[in-house]
């Protein structure tokens, strides 16, 4: 597939990988340090929405072999923003909702991303003006690009295809997976913003899973695991599954648009704007397409129904 590299340009390219993991590295810490918590919560509310508050995030298990594993759980960071600013009115309609999710996203920009009120609000409208809606999946299975390499395209759509998959939430996490093994054989340029995309979006995509999954699951009664499942039970967490990933699709369309389009600003720039877009997007597509599962789940976490 590709030829092994001269013992000289292979130790070049792993002291670029060493770069580009020192520059993920630095601002995965700065975002980590701004997270740090400033004070308590009132000792009533309950154990749920301080765990919530206290960003106990729901996320896949961390992969050190992708640079950007760590932007994927960033991006739950952001969601799990959403729903801990979360208060009871905004529960009313999807306009309150997605006004809570835009500021909510512009502030997590502001405070861990470096941005402005105005950087950040740019970066949420932009996102939200993508229009990304319960066809996100076929979307991301088409995905065509000038800006993207053939390589980058083909990893893209497969990660689609994954996606569109009808299929149980354990055979979903084994696509994933597998295609994770693949992206990361591949030998990809270092020390540059080049080809970044593909293993942006498979982190991405593995975190939002993981966190869109559990969203699910807690607001749908699910049938049993023990002994065999009737097609009817079959069915039921195929459907639920296939909500999950329509948000994971989503997220990742708006992620990979947004880094792509800031190629030419570097390396950190494309992380920060494709994080944000897809973390506002992500909000925004549950809301819009499963509003009553994002209610249902808002409504088990927070202190007013204690």
């Amino acid at each position: 597939m590709y030829a092994h590299a001269p013992d000289a340009a292979v130790r070049a390219a792993r002291h670029s990988q060493l770069i580009v993991c020192l520059l993920i590295a630095a601002f995965t810490l700065t975002v980590l340090s701004a997270c740090t918590d400033h004070g308590e919560e009132a000792p009533t509310l309950p154990s749920t929405y301080l765990a919530m508050r206290k960003s106990a995030l729901v996320h896949a298990p961390y992969h050190a072999a992708n640079p950007f594993d760590s932007i994927g759980i960033r991006h739950n960071q952001i969601v799990h923003a959403f729903v801990a600013a979360t208060v009871p009115w905004d529960t009313l309609d999807v306009s309150h909702l997605l006004g809570r999710s835009q500021s909510a996203v512009t502030s997590w920009a502001m405070e861990h991303g470096g941005c402005t009120h105005d950087e950040g609000m740019g970066l949420v409208q932009s996102a939200f003006a993508l229009r990304i809606d319960s066809t996100a999946r076929r979307r991301l299975a088409a995905y065509v690009s000038a800006g993207v390499t053939p390589r980058e395209q083909d990893y893209l759509r497969r990660l689609g295809e994954v996606l569109c998959t009808e299929d149980t939430f354990t055979d979903t996490q084994r696509r994933l997976d597998k295609l994770e093994r693949d992206i990361l054989t591949e030998r990809w340029p270092a020390g540059d913003s080049t080809e970044v995309l593909p293993r942006l979006a498979i982190a991405i995509a593995r975190h939002s899973y993981a966190y869109w999954k559990r969203m699910m699951q807690e607001v749908t009664p699910l049938p049993a695991a023990d002994g065999a499942l009737s097609k009817t039970a079959v069915d039921v967490i195929i459907r639920t599954n296939s909500k999950a990933k329509i948000i994971v699709a989503a997220d990742v369309i708006a992620g990979t648009s947004a880094a792509e389009a800031a190629a030419g600003a570097g390396l950190l720039t494309q992380i920060k704007v494709g994080l944000i877009s897809a973390g506002a997007v992500s909000a925004a597509v549950a809301i819009i397409v499963y509003f009553d599962e994002v209610v249902s789940f808002l409504n088990s976490l927070l202190p007013w129904n204690w």
